[in-house]
Parts: C-alpha cells; structure tokens; sequence
C-alpha cells in the first residue's frame, strides 16, 4: 500500500506545476462549454483598463458555502487610487475598499447566486489625476462543500478514512493558501514590470534628447568658431581680390 507521506508531496507538486502552466485568462474569451456547477472552484485572472468616470463590474455565479477571493492592483494611471466593491445578489454590498491602489476582499457565501465584483474609477472625475486605469484583476471561489460531499461517499464504502481525508482538507488549505501567496508575487512582478518600463522610456527619451542638444551646441560652435577666425583674401588696396 502506498504510503500518504508519499503521495501528498507528489501530489502537492503536480497541482503547483499545473497551476504554472496556466496563462492569463480574459473574462470575455472563456469556453463557452465552461459550466460552474460541475467544478468544486473556479477563476480569473486579467487585466483590464477602467476609464475615468467610468465603473466597471464582473458577475459571478457562486455556490452556497464557496469562499470568494478577490485581489487587485492598479498598475498605472494618474494616482492609481480606485474603489472595489463587493454586492451579494441582491445587489446589497459584502465588503468594500475605497482609496485604495491594491488589496483583497474575502467572503464566505451563504447563498448561492450571483455576486458582482466592480472597479470604480468615478471618484478620479473630482481628483487633480483624472484620467483612466489600469487594473490587475483576480477573481477566484473554492467550494468547500465538495470536500465533504468526496468525504462522506468514501465513508459509505466503510474505508477507515479519517487520517487521509484530514490530509485532503490540509491539502486544499495549502493549495489555498499557496495560490493566494502566487497571486501576491505575481501581482508584484507584474507592477516592477510597469515600473521598469516606465522608468525605461523616460531615460531613453530624455537621452535621445541631450543627445540632439549636445550635437547641435557642437555644430553651432564650430560655426561661429570658423566664422571668427575667417580672414578676407584682401589687395594692398584693401579691395577684395578678384
């Protein structure tokens, strides 16, 4: 028999190399067979460009007992500040952060539906740095009850199952866990990425531009240097010389 210390590294492993593997996701370009109800979790991840005055809001369906994880970060744009607001489905708000240039919001649901996630840029209109944003976005849900529902048909077999469904449940609060702790780091890279190349075309830029100063002051005294020691070719009669 195959022992669980064994497995669960392996298994650990596996999960984190797929969970790699996967690109960015853009909300509007999912399958279109994709259906929620038969996965214990789901989520997204993208970037998307908020106009200012302008809000924009994601709708999810999320079972009963599911957590919802939400994380952002504004990338660029005038002070990067920006609402998130979280609305259960009757359009009540969970959770909220104002002001803010990144964070979180978690919530566990009592009652499935579909719950709305908006990014609201509409206080920029009143601020000094109007303008439009850019926001890094994560949506995920974990449905808990799945676990329970896999724990209880294994018992119905009459398996002495106990440790290795405790390791299950750790398990999932690792891989939890460890998604959320990929998500921060990869928020991260993706804001030093902005910074670099920002910080990238100004020095290129104001580069390109001494250099065009420093070759023109050059050409401008070499003229005028040439100019003021130029003799006339002159006659004794100080007539210019034909």
């Amino acid at each position: 028999m195959v022992s669980v210390d064994f497995v669960l590294p392996g298994f650990i492993t596996l999960l984190t190399f797929i969970n790699v593997l996967k690109s960015e996701q853009i909300l509007d370009k999912q399958n279109e067979d994709f259906d929620f109800d038969g996965l214990p979790g789901v989520s997204y991840e993208f970037k998307v460009e908020v106009n200012a005055g302008d809000e924009q809001c994601f709708h999810q369906k999320i079972a009963q007992g599911a957590r919802l994880y939400v994380s952002f970060e504004a990338l660029r744009g005038g002070d990067r500040l920006i609402d998130v607001i979280l609305r259960d489905p009757n359009m009540e708000i969970l959770d909220s952060q104002i002001d803010q240039t990144e964070g979180s919001l978690e919530h566990e649901t009592t009652v499935e539906g579909i719950y709305t996630v908006c990014i609201d840029n509409t206080a920029s209109m009143s601020r000094y740095f109007y303008g439009s944003k850019r926001i890094y976005f994560y949506m995920g849900t974990y449905v808990t009850a799945e676990w329970d529902k896999y724990m209880e048909e294994i018992e119905g077999l009459h398996l002495t199952v106990t440790n290795f469904t405790t390791s299950i449940s750790a398990v999932q609060k690792s891989i939890e866990q460890a998604g959320e702790h990929q998500l921060q780091s990869r928020m991260t890279v993706v804001k030093d990425w902005y910074l670099i190349t920002g910080i990238n075309n100004y020095i290129s830029w104001w580069s390109g531009l001494h250099i065009f100063i420093t070759v023109f002051t050059s050409g401008f005294q070499v003229y005028f240097v040439r100019r003021l020691f130029r003799v006339p070719n002159v006659t004794p009669s100080l007539k210019p010389r034909a």
